[in-house]
């Protein structure tokens, strides 16, 4: 498969055969894909190009082929993602070690991290209402962080 020496963006496809002849190809720099004739699933990195060669060939085998791009990252999910990896915030740290594997762990709040200390009260009350966060507030390492001595308590004797 060629793009014609052109230079377009390669993309991740999701490949989705069903029924036809086997057959064995090996798209360029992908592993080979096998198909017995049945059902294969694969991931892909192709061009549109060499997407659209690809599914002119597998159709060819007689099979049902369903060839489709992987979904775009949003602005908000890549915010999210880069959040996540601590990009922009280089020269800070969390709380505790614990934090990123705590039920209230938000790193796209701007200051603080953690949505205990100033997520809506209502927000809190509903989450303090399933297991894994009333287990991670007990558990918590740095209460000092969320906790004020003026806030009431809830039913589970856990600070709103």
């Amino acid at each position: 498969m060629s793009n014609g020496g052109t230079k377009e963006a390669p993309y991740l496809f999701r490949l989705w055969v069903r029924s036809g002849k086997p057959f064995a190809v090996q798209p360029r720099h992908n592993p080979v894909i096998e198909h017995d004739g049945g059902t294969t699933a694969a991931h892909v990195v192709l061009t549109e190009t060499d997407a659209a060669l690809l599914r002119e060939l597998l159709e060819a085998y007689g099979g049902v082929v369903d060839l489709a791009r992987s979904a775009i990252q949003t602005p908000e999910q890549k915010k999210e993602r880069l959040a996540l990896l601590g990009v922009g915030r280089e020269d800070s740290v969390w709380p505790s070690t614990a934090c990123p594997e705590c039920a209230w762990f938000d790193p796209l709040l701007p200051e603080n991290p953690c949505g205990r200390a100033v997520w809506a009260r209502e927000t809190i009350a509903v989450f303090l209402q399933s297991d894994k966060p009333c287990r991670d507030v007990a558990a918590c390492p740095v209460p000092h962080v969320w906790s004020s001595p003026d806030e009431p308590t809830t039913p589970t004797g856990h600070d709103l």
